[in-house]
């Protein structure tokens, strides 16, 4: 339902939220501006490998989230 949707939205903003600082930079450049695993490591001069790292780390922190209600 509409209603279910905008909790579960709202559950996963919350958990964005409190991913530690560069997970969460990456995950959003990631998922809110289409930006590819490499323009994101060019952009913040870091490498591929480590931005793949932060989002699976960032993509594991919101799937235990959301089962484990945190």
């Amino acid at each position: 339902t509409e209603l279910e949707e905008k909790e579960l939205l709202a559950r996963v903003t919350e958990l964005v939220r409190k991913l530690p600082p560069k997970c969460r930079h990456i995950f959003l450049l990631s998922r809110s501006k289409g930006y590819s695993n490499k323009q994101i490591a060019e952009e913040l001069d870091i490498s591929v490998k480590t931005v793949e790292n932060q989002m699976t780390k960032a993509l594991k922190l919101l799937r235990v989230g959301l089962k484990t209600g945190e």
